[in-house]
């Protein structure tokens, strides 16, 4: 219990932390520049916020994908198998929940050319959904990635960065075909030590990576397609 709260002490207060003015929903730059909230509809978002959103419009359509994100903390006692072999821990896990939504709705020209001096938001209240049909290349769903671990030794504390989904959308027209480039942890399936990234101190230490997946149906976001990773230069 001891160790449980001095390893709280390493957690932020945010108390402590100095306040964020609230950001107003809607600001006008210039006569041809609005700031705005695009107040996109998620129905499964819960208490997650709706972040980087991009768009492309394709075929008289407006395509739009962005990041569902939600952050949460947990903390537990357990048993760290380290570099200097297996000892009692106080394991915080730093997770985000993260996933991909997407939608589209008709192109209204007259709507958009207007947008910036009425205010009259053409992407309000767009139906947004969950990309579950996303795969990794061996058939497993999109979960299970590699983290980031930092072991405090002095109180025998292992805080872990946990991502749980695909990060921060790009929508992509390719030859005709919607393409979703997106960031990602690598997923490991099961296999930590064979896939996951350590550094020179023996820590998991997962990067984030930049993934493709080509054919993405708006309107069939359970329909199944691989992700594959980017390498230099490649399309």
């Amino acid at each position: 219990l001891a160790a449980a709260f001095v390893a709280c002490s390493f957690l932020p207060d945010q108390a402590l932390a100095p306040a964020l003015p609230e950001l107003p929903a809607e600001m006008m730059i210039d006569e041809q520049t609005l700031d705005q909230r695009l107040q996109l509809l998620d129905h499964q978002r819960e208490a997650s916020a709706t972040i980087n959103p991009s768009l492309l419009i394709k075929d008289n359509e407006v395509i739009v994908v962005a990041r569902r994100h939600r952050r949460e903390t947990k903390m537990s006692n357990g048993i760290f198998n380290g570099p200097e072999g297996a000892q009692d821990a106080v394991i915080i896990d730093q997770l985000w929940h993260s996933d991909i939504i997407m939608g589209k709705t008709a192109l209204d020209p007259r709507a958009w050319k207007e947008w910036p001096k009425t205010g009259v938001n053409p992407l309000q209240n767009v139906q947004m959904e969950e990309w579950s049909g996303l795969r990794t290349p061996s058939g497993n769903k999109w979960k299970d990635l590699c983290v980031v671990e930092t072991w405090i030794a002095s109180n025998n504390t292992l805080i872990r960065h946990v991502v749980t989904g695909p990060e921060d959308p790009k929508a992509v027209d390719l030859d005709g075909q919607l393409v979703m480039a997106f960031d990602s942890k690598k997923p490991h399936s099961g296999d930590v030590e064979g896939v996951c990234r350590r550094n020179q101190q023996g820590f998991l230490d997962a990067v984030t990576q930049m993934y493709m997946s080509s054919d993405v149906q708006v309107t069939q976001p359970t329909e199944e397609k691989t992700g594959y990773r980017l390498s230099y230069g490649q399309i």
